[in-house]
Protein backbone atom coordinates (compact mmCIF):
# COMPACT_ATOMS: atom_id res chain seq x y z
CA UNK A 1 0.00 0.00 0.00
CA UNK A 2 1.67 3.39 -1.02
CA UNK A 3 1.88 5.83 1.36
CA UNK A 4 -0.77 8.62 1.82
CA UNK A 5 -0.01 11.25 -0.46
CA UNK A 6 -1.37 15.28 -0.08
CA UNK A 7 -2.38 16.85 -3.66
CA UNK A 8 -1.28 20.38 -3.29
CA UNK A 9 -2.72 22.54 -6.31
CA UNK A 10 -1.45 26.11 -6.31
CA UNK A 11 -4.60 28.02 -8.83
CA UNK A 12 -5.07 31.24 -10.42
CA UNK A 13 -7.32 31.62 -12.94
CA UNK A 14 -7.34 27.61 -13.74
CA UNK A 15 -11.08 27.20 -14.88
CA UNK A 16 -10.02 25.84 -18.54
CA UNK A 17 -7.00 23.49 -17.35
CA UNK A 18 -8.30 22.49 -14.06
CA UNK A 19 -10.27 20.15 -14.92
CA UNK A 20 -7.98 18.02 -16.91
CA UNK A 21 -5.08 18.10 -13.75
CA UNK A 22 -7.51 16.54 -11.59
CA UNK A 23 -9.54 14.27 -14.25
CA UNK A 24 -5.40 13.00 -14.44
CA UNK A 25 -5.21 12.60 -10.66
CA UNK A 26 -8.37 10.66 -10.45
CA UNK A 27 -6.58 7.83 -13.04
CA UNK A 28 -3.91 7.29 -10.72
CA UNK A 29 -5.46 7.77 -7.34
CA UNK A 30 -4.50 4.67 -6.33
CA UNK A 31 -1.16 5.63 -6.50
CA UNK A 32 -1.90 8.36 -3.54
CA UNK A 33 -2.27 6.19 -0.75
CA UNK A 34 -5.41 5.61 1.56
CA UNK A 35 -6.90 9.22 3.13
CA UNK A 36 -5.10 10.55 0.02
CA UNK A 37 -6.15 14.50 -0.26
CA UNK A 38 -6.33 17.63 -2.71
CA UNK A 39 -6.18 21.00 -1.63
CA UNK A 40 -6.42 23.83 -3.78
CA UNK A 41 -4.97 27.42 -3.07
CA UNK A 42 -6.90 29.56 -4.92
CA UNK A 43 -5.03 32.60 -5.73
CA UNK A 44 -8.39 35.01 -5.84
CA UNK A 45 -9.47 33.76 -9.13
CA UNK A 46 -11.67 35.89 -10.98
CA UNK A 47 -12.95 32.85 -13.22
CA UNK A 48 -14.93 29.93 -12.17
CA UNK A 49 -11.57 27.98 -11.44
CA UNK A 50 -13.16 26.82 -7.89
CA UNK A 51 -16.57 26.13 -8.82
CA UNK A 52 -15.07 23.68 -11.48
CA UNK A 53 -12.60 22.00 -9.29
CA UNK A 54 -15.15 21.79 -6.58
CA UNK A 55 -17.17 19.83 -9.40
CA UNK A 56 -14.79 17.73 -10.72
CA UNK A 57 -13.01 16.83 -7.02
CA UNK A 58 -16.09 17.32 -5.10
CA UNK A 59 -13.59 16.51 -2.03
CA UNK A 60 -11.41 18.99 -2.43
CA UNK A 61 -9.95 21.16 0.16
CA UNK A 62 -10.33 25.01 -1.35
CA UNK A 63 -8.34 27.87 0.16
CA UNK A 64 -9.68 31.01 -1.21
CA UNK A 65 -7.43 34.28 -0.83
CA UNK A 66 -9.15 37.59 -1.05
CA UNK A 67 -6.40 39.09 -2.89
CA UNK A 68 -3.83 38.04 -5.28
CA UNK A 69 -0.49 37.09 -4.09
CA UNK A 70 1.58 34.59 -6.09
CA UNK A 71 2.33 31.06 -5.90
CA UNK A 72 4.81 31.04 -3.46
CA UNK A 73 2.08 31.60 -0.89
CA UNK A 74 -0.59 29.52 -2.27
CA UNK A 75 1.66 26.99 -2.06
CA UNK A 76 2.49 27.67 1.99
CA UNK A 77 -0.93 27.75 2.39
CA UNK A 78 -1.51 24.39 0.77
CA UNK A 79 1.12 23.24 2.81
CA UNK A 80 0.14 23.81 6.15
CA UNK A 81 -3.24 22.96 5.31
CA UNK A 82 -2.10 19.41 4.08
CA UNK A 83 -2.68 16.58 6.24
CA UNK A 84 0.08 14.02 5.15
CA UNK A 85 4.08 13.69 5.04
CA UNK A 86 4.39 13.27 1.31
CA UNK A 87 3.44 16.64 -0.24
CA UNK A 88 2.63 16.81 -4.40
CA UNK A 89 2.97 20.29 -5.17
CA UNK A 90 1.23 20.72 -9.22
CA UNK A 91 0.44 23.42 -10.89
CA UNK A 92 -2.92 24.09 -12.42
CA UNK A 93 -1.63 22.74 -15.77
CA UNK A 94 0.16 19.81 -14.86
CA UNK A 95 -1.04 16.01 -15.93
CA UNK A 96 0.38 13.15 -14.26
CA UNK A 97 1.11 10.11 -15.73
CA UNK A 98 0.26 6.33 -14.65
CA UNK A 99 3.53 5.36 -12.41
CA UNK A 100 4.42 9.46 -12.10
CA UNK A 101 3.51 9.72 -7.81
CA UNK A 102 4.34 6.07 -7.38
CA UNK A 103 7.96 6.66 -8.98
CA UNK A 104 8.60 9.49 -7.47
CA UNK A 105 7.17 8.35 -3.42
CA UNK A 106 10.10 4.88 -4.64
CA UNK A 107 12.78 7.41 -5.53
CA UNK A 108 12.51 9.70 -1.68
CA UNK A 109 12.32 6.60 0.06
CA UNK A 110 15.49 5.19 -1.13
CA UNK A 111 17.54 8.40 -0.35
CA UNK A 112 17.72 9.39 3.16
CA UNK A 113 18.59 12.72 2.27
CA UNK A 114 16.48 13.97 -0.10
CA UNK A 115 13.94 16.06 0.50
CA UNK A 116 12.27 16.63 -2.95
CA UNK A 117 11.78 14.68 -6.64
CA UNK A 118 10.34 15.69 -9.24
CA UNK A 119 9.98 13.74 -13.05
CA UNK A 120 10.35 14.10 -16.36
CA UNK A 121 7.95 17.22 -17.67
CA UNK A 122 6.80 16.57 -21.17
CA UNK A 123 4.62 19.41 -23.32
CA UNK A 124 1.60 18.67 -22.88
CA UNK A 125 0.90 19.92 -27.04
CA UNK A 126 4.04 17.55 -27.91
CA UNK A 127 4.29 15.02 -25.48
CA UNK A 128 7.20 13.69 -27.17
CA UNK A 129 9.60 16.73 -26.31
CA UNK A 130 10.96 17.14 -22.77
CA UNK A 131 10.12 20.80 -21.34
CA UNK A 132 12.60 19.83 -18.47
CA UNK A 133 13.59 17.13 -16.41
CA UNK A 134 15.66 18.93 -13.67
CA UNK A 135 17.51 21.73 -13.22
CA UNK A 136 20.63 23.58 -11.98
CA UNK A 137 21.89 26.53 -9.84
CA UNK A 138 23.53 28.90 -12.32
CA UNK A 139 26.66 31.16 -10.64
CA UNK A 140 24.27 34.24 -12.65
CA UNK A 141 21.53 33.51 -9.81
CA UNK A 142 19.37 31.78 -12.01
CA UNK A 143 18.36 28.43 -12.79
CA UNK A 144 19.09 26.16 -16.04
CA UNK A 145 16.68 23.62 -17.04
CA UNK A 146 18.14 20.05 -17.65
CA UNK A 147 17.64 17.75 -20.98
CA UNK A 148 14.89 21.25 -22.46
CA UNK A 149 13.91 20.08 -25.81
CA UNK A 150 15.27 16.87 -25.61
CA UNK A 151 13.09 13.83 -27.53
CA UNK A 152 11.70 12.40 -24.45
CA UNK A 153 13.22 9.12 -26.08
CA UNK A 154 16.94 10.34 -25.86
CA UNK A 155 17.55 10.74 -21.92
CA UNK A 156 18.72 8.59 -19.33
CA UNK A 157 16.08 7.73 -17.07
CA UNK A 158 18.80 6.94 -14.11
CA UNK A 159 17.20 8.79 -10.44
CA UNK A 160 19.99 11.31 -10.32
CA UNK A 161 20.46 14.09 -7.93
CA UNK A 162 19.97 17.86 -9.25
CA UNK A 163 20.93 21.77 -8.26
CA UNK A 164 17.69 22.89 -8.54
CA UNK A 165 13.97 21.73 -8.97
CA UNK A 166 10.65 23.20 -10.59
CA UNK A 167 7.82 23.20 -8.58
CA UNK A 168 5.42 22.59 -11.28
CA UNK A 169 5.31 19.04 -10.18
CA UNK A 170 7.60 17.63 -7.41
CA UNK A 171 6.59 15.59 -4.21
CA UNK A 172 8.32 16.98 -0.88
CA UNK A 173 9.14 14.82 2.15
CA UNK A 174 7.89 17.49 4.83
CA UNK A 175 8.90 15.61 7.81
CA UNK A 176 12.50 15.63 6.49
CA UNK A 177 12.06 19.26 5.66
CA UNK A 178 11.29 20.11 9.08
CA UNK A 179 14.33 17.54 10.52
CA UNK A 180 16.38 19.86 7.94
CA UNK A 181 15.34 23.56 8.57
CA UNK A 182 13.07 23.50 11.73
CA UNK A 183 9.38 22.75 11.99
CA UNK A 184 8.54 26.56 11.66
CA UNK A 185 10.98 26.84 8.22
CA UNK A 186 9.55 23.66 6.71
CA UNK A 187 5.58 25.46 7.06
CA UNK A 188 7.04 28.54 5.09
CA UNK A 189 9.34 26.82 2.40
CA UNK A 190 8.30 29.16 -0.16
CA UNK A 191 9.70 32.87 0.08
CA UNK A 192 5.99 34.81 -0.15
CA UNK A 193 7.90 37.69 -0.97
CA UNK A 194 9.24 36.12 -4.01
CA UNK A 195 4.99 36.39 -5.42
CA UNK A 196 5.59 34.43 -8.66
CA UNK A 197 9.01 33.07 -10.31
CA UNK A 198 11.97 31.41 -9.09
CA UNK A 199 10.41 30.57 -5.50
CA UNK A 200 10.79 27.24 -6.01
CA UNK A 201 14.90 28.05 -7.41
CA UNK A 202 14.79 29.90 -3.94
CA UNK A 203 13.80 26.77 -2.35
CA UNK A 204 15.59 24.45 -4.22
CA UNK A 205 18.89 26.55 -2.83
CA UNK A 206 18.22 26.82 0.97
CA UNK A 207 17.32 23.15 1.09
CA UNK A 208 20.73 22.23 -0.05
CA UNK A 209 22.60 24.35 1.30
CA UNK A 210 21.34 22.76 4.65
CA UNK A 211 22.48 19.59 3.12
CA UNK A 212 19.77 18.06 1.46
CA UNK A 213 19.19 16.30 -1.77
CA UNK A 214 17.17 17.06 -5.05
CA UNK A 215 16.24 14.23 -7.24
CA UNK A 216 15.23 13.97 -10.22
CA UNK A 217 13.28 10.96 -11.71
CA UNK A 218 12.60 11.16 -15.08
CA UNK A 219 11.10 7.50 -15.63
CA UNK A 220 8.43 9.77 -13.98
CA UNK A 221 6.30 11.79 -16.44
CA UNK A 222 4.17 14.65 -16.56
CA UNK A 223 2.73 17.04 -19.42
CA UNK A 224 2.60 20.41 -18.61
CA UNK A 225 0.17 22.82 -20.25
CA UNK A 226 0.57 26.30 -21.99
CA UNK A 227 0.63 28.19 -18.64
CA UNK A 228 -1.07 31.50 -17.14
CA UNK A 229 -2.46 33.19 -19.84
CA UNK A 230 -0.75 36.54 -20.22
CA UNK A 231 2.35 35.61 -18.02
CA UNK A 232 3.16 32.42 -19.82
CA UNK A 233 6.13 32.84 -22.20
CA UNK A 234 4.70 29.42 -23.61
CA UNK A 235 1.22 31.67 -24.05
CA UNK A 236 2.30 34.76 -25.57
CA UNK A 237 5.95 34.23 -26.91
CA UNK A 238 7.25 37.04 -25.04
CA UNK A 239 7.77 38.27 -21.40
CA UNK A 240 5.03 40.40 -19.77
CA UNK A 241 6.04 43.32 -17.51
CA UNK A 242 5.59 41.36 -15.03
CA UNK A 243 6.55 38.56 -15.58
CA UNK A 244 10.20 40.89 -15.88
CA UNK A 245 9.73 42.76 -12.96
CA UNK A 246 9.47 39.97 -11.17
CA UNK A 247 12.54 37.79 -12.26
CA UNK A 248 14.89 40.62 -12.04
CA UNK A 249 13.83 41.29 -8.39
CA UNK A 250 13.66 37.54 -7.23
CA UNK A 251 17.33 37.11 -9.09
CA UNK A 252 18.61 39.76 -6.76
CA UNK A 253 17.44 38.08 -3.82
CA UNK A 254 18.02 34.85 -4.50
CA UNK A 255 22.00 36.10 -5.25
CA UNK A 256 21.60 38.54 -1.91
CA UNK A 257 19.88 35.63 0.06
CA UNK A 258 22.32 32.72 -1.05
CA UNK A 259 25.50 33.35 -1.84
CA UNK A 260 28.71 34.18 0.68
CA UNK A 261 30.42 37.23 0.78
CA UNK A 262 33.37 35.86 -0.31
CA UNK A 263 31.33 34.21 -3.47
CA UNK A 264 29.77 37.75 -4.08
CA UNK A 265 33.01 39.53 -4.37
CA UNK A 266 34.41 36.46 -6.30
CA UNK A 267 32.18 36.49 -9.05
CA UNK A 268 31.69 40.57 -9.23
CA UNK A 269 33.23 40.36 -12.93
CA UNK A 270 30.05 38.14 -14.16
CA UNK A 271 27.59 40.05 -11.66
CA UNK A 272 28.22 42.89 -13.37
CA UNK A 273 28.86 42.36 -16.88
CA UNK A 274 25.46 40.33 -15.85
CA UNK A 275 23.69 43.23 -14.75
CA UNK A 276 25.25 45.60 -17.17
CA UNK A 277 23.73 43.08 -20.33
CA UNK A 278 20.20 42.91 -18.34
CA UNK A 279 19.38 47.18 -17.74
CA UNK A 280 20.64 47.57 -21.48
CA UNK A 281 17.96 44.77 -22.70
CA UNK A 282 15.27 46.25 -20.41
CA UNK A 283 16.04 49.86 -21.47
CA UNK A 284 16.11 48.17 -25.86
CA UNK A 285 12.91 46.95 -25.24
CA UNK A 286 11.25 49.17 -23.62
CA UNK A 287 11.13 47.94 -19.77
CA UNK A 288 12.79 50.07 -18.04
CA UNK A 289 10.44 50.68 -16.05
CA UNK A 290 10.04 46.77 -15.06
CA UNK A 291 13.61 47.05 -14.00
CA UNK A 292 13.21 50.23 -11.63
CA UNK A 293 10.35 48.89 -10.12
CA UNK A 294 12.43 45.82 -9.45
CA UNK A 295 14.95 47.81 -7.83
CA UNK A 296 12.30 49.90 -5.65
CA UNK A 297 10.89 46.59 -4.63
CA UNK A 298 13.57 44.82 -3.20
CA UNK A 299 15.03 48.53 -1.84
CA UNK A 300 11.64 48.11 0.69
CA UNK A 301 12.03 45.27 1.79
CA UNK A 302 16.06 45.20 2.11
CA UNK A 303 15.25 44.46 6.04
CA UNK A 304 13.13 41.56 5.11
CA UNK A 305 16.05 40.12 2.53
CA UNK A 306 18.63 40.81 5.03
CA UNK A 307 16.34 38.38 7.66
CA UNK A 308 15.84 35.43 5.10
CA UNK A 309 19.35 35.47 4.34
CA UNK A 310 20.53 35.48 8.12
CA UNK A 311 18.47 32.20 8.14
CA UNK A 312 19.75 30.74 4.77
CA UNK A 313 23.30 31.09 6.90
CA UNK A 314 22.47 29.77 9.72
CA UNK A 315 21.66 26.13 8.52
CA UNK A 316 24.75 26.24 5.67
CA UNK A 317 26.23 22.80 5.67
CA UNK A 318 28.17 22.92 2.12
CA UNK A 319 30.12 26.20 0.34
CA UNK A 320 28.70 28.13 -2.65
CA UNK A 321 31.19 26.06 -4.94
CA UNK A 322 29.39 23.00 -4.08
CA UNK A 323 25.84 24.70 -4.75
CA UNK A 324 26.32 26.59 -8.30
CA UNK A 325 27.95 25.57 -11.31
CA UNK A 326 28.33 27.35 -14.84
CA UNK A 327 26.97 25.00 -16.86
CA UNK A 328 23.99 24.93 -18.63
CA UNK A 329 22.00 28.65 -20.02
CA UNK A 330 20.17 30.34 -17.08
CA UNK A 331 17.57 31.42 -19.91
CA UNK A 332 14.53 29.99 -21.98
CA UNK A 333 15.81 29.86 -25.55
CA UNK A 334 12.80 31.73 -26.63
CA UNK A 335 14.55 34.78 -24.43
CA UNK A 336 17.11 35.46 -26.75
CA UNK A 337 16.12 36.23 -30.26
CA UNK A 338 18.24 37.84 -33.23
CA UNK A 339 21.43 37.58 -33.61
CA UNK A 340 22.88 40.23 -31.71
CA UNK A 341 21.25 38.83 -27.97
CA UNK A 342 22.62 35.44 -28.75
CA UNK A 343 25.83 36.88 -29.69
CA UNK A 344 25.49 39.40 -26.26
CA UNK A 345 24.37 35.83 -24.47
CA UNK A 346 27.09 33.82 -25.69
CA UNK A 347 29.37 36.10 -24.10
CA UNK A 348 28.18 36.41 -21.15
CA UNK A 349 28.24 32.71 -20.15
CA UNK A 350 31.55 32.65 -21.12
CA UNK A 351 32.80 35.75 -18.66
CA UNK A 352 31.01 33.78 -16.10
CA UNK A 353 32.37 30.43 -17.01
CA UNK A 354 35.78 32.40 -16.72
CA UNK A 355 35.15 33.71 -13.69
CA UNK A 356 33.86 30.87 -12.14
CA UNK A 357 36.80 28.68 -13.47
CA UNK A 358 39.15 31.36 -11.39
CA UNK A 359 36.88 31.18 -8.72
CA UNK A 360 37.23 27.45 -8.33
CA UNK A 361 40.97 27.32 -8.05
CA UNK A 362 41.01 29.74 -5.75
Amino acid sequence: MPPPVSVCIANYNGERVLPATLAALAAVADELGAGAEVVIADDASTDASVEVALRAWPGAHVLRARARRGPASARNDALRAASHDLVLFLDNDMQVRRGCIAALAEALAADAAAVAAMPCVLHAARPEVVQYDGAGAHMLGLMTLDNEERPASEIDLATRAIGSIVSSCMLVDRRRLAALLGVAAAAEPFDPEFGIYLEDHDFALRARLAGARLLSVPRARALHGAGTEGLSLRRGGSYARERVRALIRNRWRIVVKAYSPGMLVALTPALLLFEAAQLAGAIAKGRLGSYVAAARELIARRHDVLARRRQFQATRSIPDTELLSSAGRPFAGAAARGWFERAALAVILRVAALNWRFTRRR
